[in-house]
């Protein structure tokens, strides 16, 4: 499933490329590439909560605000998913390093086309 996830992500990115773009040759398979790939963030509808309760004149919580440290903590992407995606990233030969809700990945052009089953260029 993570994969048509990407693959549908990818296509998207490639169709709605900027028209004024052009194709050229492929990138070098052994090029590498920084890449960012979001998880899903928990308790997304109780942080809109918060932030509006701190930001409202009158709510007794206005101008209480969370640290960022806390809303991390918070909004942590659950430790089974984040392991599960960290390690598809990671068998697919990438070094990665999880965040809160994201993970920081560096890899190749051949790795990261294997794992996406695309072409980049």
């Amino acid at each position: 499933k993570m994969m048509r996830v990407l693959a549908a992500l990818a296509a998207l990115a490639a169709a709605s490329a900027h028209p004024m773009w052009e194709k050229v040759s492929r990138a070098p398979k052994f090029e590498v590439v920084d890449f960012t790939v979001a998880t899903q963030m928990s308790n997304a509808d109780k942080l809109q909560e918060i932030f509006e309760a701190v930001s409202t004149p009158g709510n007794p919580k206005y101008g209480h605000f969370m640290t960022k440290a806390e809303i991390n903590e918070m909004t942590a992407t659950p430790g089974w998913m984040m392991s599960s995606v960290l390690q598809w990233l990671t068998t697919s030969g990438h070094s990665c390093t999880p965040r809160s809700d994201s993970i920081q990945c560096r890899g190749t052009v051949e790795a990261i086309e294997g794992m996406l089953s695309t072409r980049m260029h």
